[in-house]
């Protein structure tokens, strides 16, 4: 509750369900850090899937886990690899168009670099109750990103993707045509607190 004091209508303080972890000051990262939100944020079986963070801190927790290139050191729970939205991509997958992002895991969870992340901040993430809600829009509807006949990343676009096409319009006065794509939607969560959120990480 010390980002949004409710969560889709409901007090957070009410329901301890609408909560996610939220550490801030945290300075300077540790594995420790990183061991502590994600027990914050597991209940039962269930915990964060995927670790966000920025490009520097990304290489911070890759020194801590990997303290040489020359040496080969046995780290616990630890491994590199790709990954995508659709979880850890096998031998031969990106052949198909499952390109990933390059992941280091600690815990057995991935942890990512993205180069729009707020600096300072790892975001950890349950995907299971974390999704994208989208909405046609009122005139043109959504667009079709995909079909059944299409093998690989094309086919597997989410439905409610939100994302509609104005057309072409020619603007006034203008020898030229436009057009918009047009996004409504909303990230949403069924179980905040199986999410959680480092502030002021320094590496």
């Amino acid at each position: 509750g010390s980002v949004a004091s409710s969560y889709r209508g409901l007090l957070r303080e009410t329901y301890d369900a609408l909560d996610a972890n939220v550490s801030t000051s945290v300075g300077s990262i540790t594995l420790d850090t990183i061991g502590a939100s994600l027990d914050a944020s597991t209940f039962g079986s269930e915990e964060p899937d995927i670790v966000i963070t920025t490009k520097t801190l990304w290489r911070a927790l890759e020194d801590l886990l990997f303290p040489s290139v020359t040496a080969t050191y046995g780290v616990a729970g630890s491994k590199r690899g790709k990954i995508n939205r659709l979880g850890d991509i096998g031998a031969g997958q990106t052949l198909t168009g499952l390109a990933g992002y390059t992941a280091i895991w600690y815990r057995g969870v991935p942890i990512v670099k993205d180069a729009k992340c707020t600096a300072g901040y790892i975001y950890y993430l349950n995907r299971k109750f974390t999704y994208w809600s989208g909405l046609p829009h009122v005139k043109h509807g959504m667009i079709n990103m995909g079909g059944d006949m299409i093998e690989g990343v094309d086919n597997m676009v989410p439905k409610n993707h939100g994302i509609s096409w104005t057309g072409f319009k020619e603007p006034i006065n203008q020898d030229g045509e436009t057009g918009q794509f047009i996004a409504y939607g909303q990230l949403m969560s069924d179980l905040p607190r199986l999410n959680a959120v480092d502030q002021g990480a320094t590496a």
